[in-house]
C-alpha cells in the first residue's frame, strides 16, 4: 500500500501542491490507501464492476478534498493501476 502513497503523492503536479500542499496531500494519500484496501476483494482487478466502484470512490475522495478537477483523471487512472500491479502481485 505504500506504492499508492508513493504514486499518488508524486503524481501531484506543482499544481495540486500549489493549491493543496504537503500536509494536505499526505492526508489524500493516506486515505485513499484506506479506500483501495477496503475495496480490494478476490479478482477485483478483473471484473470492470469493482474497477468502476474503485475509480468512483477514488474520484469523490479527491474531490472532497478539492483537488484540481483536471489532474483527477491522471491521478485515479494512476492509482487504479498501481493498485492491479499490487492486486497481481499477492
Amino acid at each position: 500500500m505504500l506504492r499508492i502513497l508513493y504514486v499518488v503523492y508524486r503524481a501531484s503536479h506543482e499544481t495540486a501542491k500549489e493549491a493543496l500542499g504537503d500536509k494536505e496531500l499526505r492526508a489524500i494519500a493516506h486515505e485513499l490507501t484506506k479506500t483501495v484496501k477496503d475495496n480490494m476483494s478476490v479478482d477485483w482487478s478483473k471484473r470492470d464492476s469493482a474497477k468502476a466502484k474503485m475509480r468512483v470512490q477514488v474520484r469523490r475522495l479527491l474531490k472532497k478534498y478539492g483537488y484540481p478537477p483536471d489532474l483527477q483523471k491522471m491521478a485515479v487512472e494512476q492509482v487504479v493501476e498501481q493498485a492491479e500491479l499490487m492486486a497481481s502481485q499477492q
